[in-house]
């Protein structure tokens, strides 16, 4: 029974979690989808347009002239019954359209101290400011008052919807508002919601509930800060020039920022308390004022300090809860360092003392791809609740935590912000270091028998025992499991790791028997069931095949050199069994090819054959890499960014052939040559970590590496490139044949350079294509392995249709001549030989 623990927990916390809190005194759900009779509908213009009940989430009367972005509501209770106010189907009306009014019978409120309302609701507007137009009103005998329940949709300039389905992760929106000046120890309470508008979509609300705490605060709840209306104390300590600040947002909405066209909707936190306010840092904003910039982009470093907050009757130990939306830029030159060195662009730090000192930042958002040109119209703003255990934070009476923002662009909206009692039992696999398999596309041909491991820590409040980790992989296209194993910890004590121990047994090359995706869990269990079970299994992903050696599965970004334009990027492929197997292509992508080519400019693809880090100081230093197995170059067309584009691995369209038990290193090349200067974006993943997987290799004495970084006039690769999450959309493709092309047919020629002599002394005569009628703005370009230029000229319309290149200034090596015109590129491989 205890190989089923995790589900029997997940099972156990959703029992738990269904239960009505003890706090909540009434409650609303529009069971059976009407309207209760004892509730008030009206329409105080006299056009009858009212509210109905509605049991059918896609809409009532059929929803079918409505949006995708507003179906299905999907409240908690929506299928059981809702209130919709579908204003469309009334069409256009006479005077000041609807006056539309849904109000419930009097509530008795006289026992609380505290009231909070909080219901579920979806709106869209067309042409129309849904902030002023849907209200909510609370009516006492003390007096009335109207709330502002949607503060981003202020503009009446275009169609907007609540909730942003990109954002919501299939919720519905959640309004949560403190009426207790109005309605605590009043008898007789009303809630009235009006929509004064005509021929919009639709108005749903459902699962409306009275309670005497904030029903937004999490179970456990020492703390709680929902930000509302205000900043509460909170303090703003801006570390940068200039000194911009967080601010309190009204709904959140941080939509003013230009990254918003990017987005193509609004951007606006969706917490449960985010109508009546959240902090928002929006450096997106306070570099382009929502426009186009004209000046440089800044960097931003600025902290979001808490009021004190005393735990000094706390004995049981604490986490952070928050809510949170964010779109990460480049991160700031300032911004905070662990002592490895790691810098975070949204961390968080804590105090024991009052502030005097600060904890180690910890990265909020380890997992969070950063926007770049490649991503900003696909990747919506990460919009979630985030947990932090606070290991010491327990009995201090003066205890705060900070929010640190450290980046040039683009966005941090914070909310609901909680300090809790972590639950008694909370195992955690440590997403941040578990080994995956050194490729994450490996051909079946070079599979080898590969180490497993995953960290652990316990997360929660007491001793677990009876603590184990489980290791499955499954072949997803049939679902079987092909591998299976268990380490048996025993008990583990609160705030305890346990790393870095490899499981007993090796994942067989022979269970990977077919080609096809499979995945791999971590799962850790206990033997009772676990408080916070949705961070028990960590899940990852490969693929075996054919031909295809890759790191990634797809590109999540772009990047390039932040130090040098020309720089050379790409991954490091063990090959156990070469021998018969030949390199055939390489494959990469780049985000700005239309720039590179109106630049006219090119990349140089390498293979090298390398014999290892030899001398172990974490690069592959050039006497380790000294045999080049092949080159060949790519001229930019314009029209390939973001896609796929594989080249033959060398320049006489020849496989090369592999050895075994051998690295080899497949890299992209760029050199930016003359003017303009243009930078070339790689196309890169950073979903896949190769930290532990390095760890685990090295212990069996087997290393394996993932991308390889050489910048500017290095000769050294680093290898750990721009990180170990960090791979470039660099494959590498082999074959049993060195035969790569078909022969060409006459007509489909492209023009040839003719290189006389070659292999070439001091002199290289070169014979243009079309006895030398070249277009105007042709280059002529000498490139090194390396892929730096050391030679180019701009050429005229020439007469002659030879040129005679000096090539005495050469050291003895292979090259690569390059004519690009704005018609074809072409080019020859040249060897200096003295």
């Amino acid at each position: 029974m205890k190989k089923h623990t995790a589900c029997l927990n997940f099972l156990f916390f959703l029992i738990l979690s269904s239960g009505l809190s003890a706090q909540e005194f009434w409650s609303e759900d529009f069971e059976g989808g009407g309207i209760p009779a004892e509730w008030s509908n009206e329409d105080a213009s006299g056009n009858g347009a009212l509210w109905v009940g509605c049991f059918n989430p896609n809409g009532c009367p059929d929803g079918e002239d409505f949006p995708a972005e507003l179906w299905p509501f999907t409240s908690t209770s929506a299928a059981n019954g809702f209130a919709v106010l579908n204003s469309g189907s009334y069409g256009n009306l006479p005077g000041p359209g609807h006056i539309s009014r849904l109000t419930t019978p009097p509530i008795n409120c006289s026992t609380s101290g505290q009231v909070f309302l909080q219901f579920q609701t979806a709106i869209g507007t067309d042409q129309s400011s849904g902030a002023e137009d849907a209200i909510l009103r609370v009516i006492t005998p003390g007096g009335t008052a109207s709330f502002e329940i949607f503060p981003m949709l202020k503009e009446d300039d275009g169609q907007y919807f609540v909730p942003v389905k990109r954002l919501a992760h299939g919720q519905a929106y959640y309004v949560t508002l403190d009426i207790s000046s109005l309605a605590a120890g009043q008898d007789s309470v009303y809630l009235q919601w009006e929509w004064k508008s005509e021929f919009q979509f639709a108005w749903c609300i459902d699962d409306v509930l009275l309670s005497s705490e904030n029903p937004a605060q999490p179970e456990g709840s020492i703390w709680f800060e929902s930000f509302s209306n205000g900043i509460n104390n909170w303090a703003s300590n801006p570390l940068s020039i200039p000194d911009s600040n967080w601010l309190w947002k009204p709904g959140g909405d941080v939509s003013n920022a230009l990254s918003a066209n990017a987005f193509g909707d609004l951007i606006f936190i969706h917490s449960q308390t985010g109508n009546d306010g959240a902090m928002a840092f929006n450096a997106d904003f306070y570099n382009t004022q929502g426009q186009i910039p004209t000046g440089p982009i800044r960097y931003y470093v600025c902290e979001l300090i808490s009021p004190s907050i005393d735990l000094s009757e706390v004995d049981n130990p604490v986490a952070v809860q928050f809510s949170q939306l964010a779109w990460l830029g480049n991160i700031a030159p300032g911004a905070p360092q662990t002592e490895q060195g790691a810098k975070f662009i949204a961390s968080l730090s804590y105090s024991t003392d009052g502030g005097q000192s600060w904890s180690e930042p910890i990265n909020v958002n380890p997992y969070l791809t950063p926007v770049t040109s490649y991503n900003a119209g696909i990747m919506p703003p990460a919009s979630n609740t985030q947990y932090v255990a606070l290991p010491d934070a327990a009995g201090s009476p003066d205890f705060r935590i900070k929010f640190t923002w450290a980046a040039d662009l683009y966005f941090w909206v914070l909310d609901d912000i909680a300090i809790v009692q972590r639950p008694a039992l909370d195992m955690k696999a440590n997403r941040n270091f578990f080994a995956v398999l050194p490729n994450a596309m490996t051909p079946q041909s070079q599979l080898e028998d590969e180490p497993l491991l995953a960290d652990v820590v316990n997360q929660g409040g007491e001793t677990a025992s009876d603590v184990r980790l489980e290791a499955f992989i499954r072949r997803k296209a049939d679902g079987a499991v092909v591998h299976q194993d268990t380490l048996y910890y025993g008990n583990i004590s609160v705030d305890s790791l346990v790393e870095n121990n490899l499981f007993g047994g090796l994942l067989e090359a022979e269970s990977l028997a077919s080609t096809g995706d499979y995945e791999g869990f971590y799962a850790v269990g206990h033997s009772q069931p676990d408080g916070r079970p949705q961070d028990d299994t960590i899940k990852w992903r490969f693929l075996v095949t054919d031909t295809t050696f890759a790191k990634e599965l797809g590109p999540t970004r772009d990047i390039a050199s932040g130090d040098n334009f020309n720089y050379t990027f790409g991954n490091c492929f063990y090959v156990p069994n070469g021998a018969g197997w030949f390199a055939r292509y390489i494959s990469f992508g780049v985000a700005n090819a239309n720039q590179l080519h109106a630049g006219g400019k090119s990349v140089t693809l390498l293979l090298y054959k390398w014999e290892g880090d030899l001398n172990e100081d974490g690069l592959a230093n050039k006497e380790e890499y000294p045999d080049l197995i092949a080159f060949n170059s790519y001229f930019f067309q314009g029209d390939e960014s973001g896609g796929l584009i594989t080249v033959p691995v060398s320049e006489d369209n020849m496989g090369k052939p592999l050895e075994d038990d051998a690295y080899y290193l497949a890299v992209v090349s760029y050199d930016v040559g003359s003017p303009p200067f243009i930078p070339c974006f790689m196309l890169a993943s950073d979903t896949i970590d190769y930290q532990a997987c390095w760890f685990a290799h090295n212990e069996l004495g087997r290393p394996q590496y993932g991308s390889i970084l050489k910048e500017g006039l290095e000769e050294d690769f680093s290898l750990l490139g721009f990180g170990y999450n960090i791979v470039p959309v660099v494959r590498l493709h082999i074959g049993n044949s060195p035969i790569l092309l078909a022969a060409e047919e006459p007509g489909a020629l492209q023009p040839r350079l003719q290189l006389v002599p070659n292999p070439a002394g001091d002199w290289v005569q070169v014979t243009f294509p079309d006895d030398g009628r070249l277009p105007t703005g042709s280059w002529l370009k000498v490139s090194d392995m390396s892929g730096s230029i050391v030679f180019e000229k701009k050429l005229g319309i020439f007469t002659e249709k030879r040129f005679t290149f000096d090539a005495r200034q050469l050291a003895p090596g292979y090259y690569s001549i390059q004519l690009i015109t704005p018609v074809y590129t072409t080019s020859a491989p040249l060897i200096i030989n003295r």
